[in-house]
């Protein structure tokens, strides 16, 4: 491709949110994020589809808190028949506040079902060196002898992440357990709970000595339906992991034995704020020093948490 004298408009795509909400590519939000700030649309970078005649595609990032350092980076991408499937595809980043014409990283992106077979994301491990305003570039393959497909959208990084960061200890809140309530429908709004998610507080699981799942999701009362499903992974990996492993479950709101399916009458927990979550469900894996080592906004798969707990159990757990 020439990669010469084109201009990118790395802007979020108009009707984005609309888009976002109807092929369920963003977590549900319980507290507003922060505006992003649309990168300048005459920064110079790769091509455009035009550029090349290749066919054009929207990108939707569906990450809100993405920081300075490693990120889940998870994206969505239709055209006008709707969300695209392709089992993998290419991603280039650009910073956009140090040289816009120079790639800051590729590599592969894959997509992973969610819960429901007409949704899903595309992820990818990406490390952004400083914060600003950045860009991401996706070519999706082409039929046999054709051009791939390309897409692009901006995105803001911020200098630090609003949830814990990677690497860092996060708040040891103090969740109502199983011995502080008189039914599980005060803890959690999941219709058939799981008992063993609700037997730990986060500030005793930091200082267990084990490794931590920790999942903030509010299974009756999230827009995407995926809360659910997700605590359904987390139960499953439990039952494989319970010698090794805590696994707590936080509900998004405090009182979800109030609400009766009234959002209005929902109190947002304390715990979220404390964490810094705007959106959910939200996954954490600690290690057994309590340190974050992987972290996950929106659904995440079983494999991908079950990988990730590969990287903190010992060797063989």
């Amino acid at each position: 491709m020439n990669r010469s004298n084109s201009r990118l408009a790395w802007a979020l795509p108009p009707g984005g949110a609309a888009l976002l909400a109807a092929i369920l590519v963003v977590s549900c939000s319980t507290v507003p994020p922060e505006t992003p700030v649309a990168p300048d649309p005459a920064a110079e970078a790769s091509p455009t589809a035009a550029d090349s005649g290749s066919e054009e595609v929207t990108v939707i990032v569906a990450a809100t808190d993405l920081a300075t350092g490693r990120n889940r980076f998870a994206f969505g991408v239709l055209n006008a028949d709707g969300p695209i499937r392709t089992p993998e595809v290419r991603v280039t980043f650009y910073h956009l506040d140090g040289d816009p014409s120079k790639p800051a990283g590729r590599d592969a992106a894959r997509f992973v079902n969610w819960p429901s077979a007409r949704a899903g994301v595309y992820v990818v491990d990406a490390a952004f060196a400083g914060p600003g305003r950045w860009g991401v570039v996706v070519e999706v393959p082409g039929a046999e002898g054709k051009a791939p497909a390309i897409g692009q959208s901006g995105f803001v990084v911020k200098a630090e992440s609003s949830a814990p960061a990677i690497g860092g200890v996060p708040p040891p809140i103090v969740n109502k357990t199983v011995a502080d309530v008189s039914d599980l429908g005060e803890l959690t709004s999941a219709p058939n709970p799981d008992p063993g998610l609700y037997g730990m507080t986060v500030a005793d699981a930091l200082s267990s000595g084990r490794p931590t799942l920790v999942a903030f999701a509010t299974p009756l009362f999230c827009s995407t339906a995926t809360c659910g499903p997700q605590l359904e992974v987390v139960s499953a990996l439990r039952e494989r992991h319970a010698d090794d492993v805590n696994f707590i479950h936080v509900e998004v709101y405090e009182n979800p034995h109030e609400m009766m399916g009234d959002f209005s009458a929902g109190r947002v927990s304390p715990h979220m704020e404390r964490w810094g979550l705007l959106t959910e469900p939200f996954t954490f894996v600690l290690d057994s020093g309590g340190r974050v080592a992987s972290k996950f906004e929106g659904f995440a798969t079983e494999e991908e948490l079950e990988m990730a707990l590969a990287e903190v159990l010992p060797a063989g757990g």
